[in-house]
């Protein structure tokens, strides 16, 4: 699903209630609360859904497959989801 698509969806459920552009800015709204979580916490956790954690990947050695070069990767920021349990048993 696209966030179009989201925000169409969320728009109909809505009965119409919002503009489609005061739903679009509401998801922006609630994305911008996860980012800021995770920068200040480090996690986001939605009962019955999941658990975003920031993770930071070491610095280590690559391979270039075309060269066979070895390359140095820096270190970076990943985000990692852990699904809850109530997720994965709606989702089989």
């Amino acid at each position: 699903m696209t966030k179009t698509e989201m925000v169409a969806k969320l728009h109909e459920k809505g009965g119409g209630a919002l503009t489609k552009a005061k739903t679009k800015e509401l998801i922006d709204d609630v994305f911008s609360l996860v980012k800021d979580s995770l920068v200040t916490s480090g996690e986001f956790r939605l009962h019955g859904f999941g658990v975003f954690k920031k993770k930071l990947l070491a610095a280590r050695k690559g391979r270039n497959p075309t060269t066979g070069e070895i390359i140095n990767i820096p270190e970076k920021v990943s985000v990692r989801f852990k699904p809850a349990a109530k997720l994965v048993e709606g989702l089989g």
